[in-house]
């Protein structure tokens, strides 16, 4: 069997390599719009006034929902994911009751679920970040590749939270990201897996 040239893998490297820093440039723009924009002003000043939730496990969900208040219409969602980083993330979800969440999944989930640390969320919020965290990890059903190598994703959720398909995607896409990247969770906010939508600027280096 003949080798591949050397040169051609380097090249092929280098083409990743640029393709990164041009996603990333991209996305740095992206965010400069954002927070230029009305609702992005109100979501940076309603994190700069809110507490965070802290990472919570179940243990303590119901503690965490009674401080936030129950009901609908309210910015008292959270964002969990298991098992959290440094662990393999297997699993994304959001809730505004994470006490019942909680009793409705396996023991397993129990115990490796925990909060990402972020300011309560309203329901739209919380679903734009459970989107941003699904397509930077993916799907492991098959359904999902990553744009730049290929592979599968990872995550045990059985679709996407808000289907890439949508007209209003890379909206709700970019503001989550935006609150992931106010919330030192930067590392997850770029998006590998959007089933061949293209939004300009999210993506960033692997």
């Amino acid at each position: 069997m003949q080798a591949r040239p050397r040169g051609r893998r380097r090249l092929s490297t280098q083409l990743i390599e640029d393709l990164h820093q041009a996603t990333a440039y991209l996305t740095a723009l992206r965010f400069q719009k954002l927070r230029r924009t009305t609702k992005a002003k109100a979501v940076a000043i309603n994190f700069q006034t809110s507490t965070r939730v802290g990472n919570v496990r179940c243990t303590a969900a119901r503690a965490l929902v009674d401080s936030l208040g129950r009901g609908a219409g309210k910015p008292n969602h959270v964002v969990y994911w298991l098992i959290p980083p440094p662990g393999r993330v297997e699993y994304v979800g959001r809730s505004r009751a994470l006490d019942s969440r909680c009793s409705g999944h396996t023991p397993y989930r129990r115990q490796n679920l925990m909060t990402l640390n972020l300011p309560p969320l309203t329901y739209s919020e919380a679903r734009s970040v459970e989107e941003a965290l699904i397509a930077h990890f993916g799907l492991d059903n098959r359904s999902d590749m990553h744009r730049i190598t290929g592979a599968n994703g990872q995550l045990r959720n059985t679709r996407h939270e808000i289907d890439p398909l949508k007209a209003d995607y890379c909206e709700h896409l970019l503001l989550g990201q935006y609150i992931l990247t106010l919330n030192q969770y930067a590392a997850y906010a770029a998006a590998y897996f959007t089933k061949g939508t293209v939004c300009p600027g999210v993506g960033g280096p692997a």
